[in-house]
Order: structure tokens, then C-alpha cells, then sequence
């Protein structure tokens, strides 16, 4: 039966982040600035490369949403304060695309890429630290 998830699973078109998720690399990760810093970091990011177009920034709310050209995708990013010099970010990408090799993996790689770049500016303190452990 596990088999069977996993192969499905590739061929899923939604991938996001989430406090208790099963996959490390998937829990919500959090960082030691203001969100108003990883905000404008995530801004950057997302201007000064060509496969993303932002569609929708709201600094109040925490959100940007793009379009990321080179997997052909929708990413919406959120950032949430959590203590004064903490932050949180979760992701949630989602392509219309179908591919015989299945979306998911790249969509999941854009989402630890995304990570990566973040925590080259900002120290990254840890991932689903507000989750409950089971």
C-alpha cells in the first residue's frame, strides 16, 4: 500500500509546507529576523531572478504570490511573525502542468531551493518548532 502512495504521490500537482509535516524539509521553517526582513528578502529574491513574476505582494498580510516560469507553477509565500525576532515561512505551490515523470519532486525541490536562499540571508533557527509531536 505504501508503494502505491508513493506512486501517486509523484503525480500530485500541490505541494506545501505545514507545521506537522510528515517530510522534514516541508515543515514550516523559521528564522531569526523581523518578518518585515524576510519579507523584503523574499521580495528581492523573487525581482531579481527571471523564471518568477510577482503577481501579488501584501507586506500587511505577509503574502507575495508568483508565477514561476521555469516549472510552470503558482507560489504563494507567507510569512508570519512569530516573536519579535523570529519568523516563520510556509509555502504553497501548485502547477496545472502534467508530466509523466510527475510534478511533485520539482515542485518540492522549489520549495527547498526557496528555503536554502532564504537562510542565506537570515540565521535559520529550525523547522515545525510550534507543531505538536506525536
Amino acid at each position: 500500500m505504501c508503494m502505491l502512495k508513493k506512486l501517486f504521490q509523484r503525480f500530485e500537482k500541490h505541494v506545501e509546507t505545514s507545521e506537522n509535516h510528515i517530510d522534514q524539509q516541508l515543515q514550516t521553517h523559521y528564522y531569526k529576523a523581523p518578518t518585515k526582513q524576510i519579507f523584503d528578502t523574499l521580495e528581492n529574491i523573487f525581482a531579481n531572478h527571471p523564471q518568477y513574476k510577482i503577481t501579488s505582494s501584501a507586506k500587511e498580510h505577509g503574502e507575495i504570490a508568483i508565477e514561476c516560469s521555469d516549472i510552470q507553477a503558482f507560489l504563494v509565500v507567507s510569512t508570519i511573525s512569530v516573536k519579535p525576532l523570529e519568523s516563520a515561512v510556509d509555502f504553497n505551490i501548485t502547477t496545472d502542468r502534467f508530466s509523466l515523470m510527475g510534478n511533485y519532486f520539482p515542485l518540492r525541490s522549489k520549495i527547498i531551493e526557496l528555503n536554502k536562499q532564504i537562510g542565506d540571508h537570515h540565521p535559520f533557527i529550525g523547522t515545525g518548532l510550534n507543531g505538536q509531536s506525536k
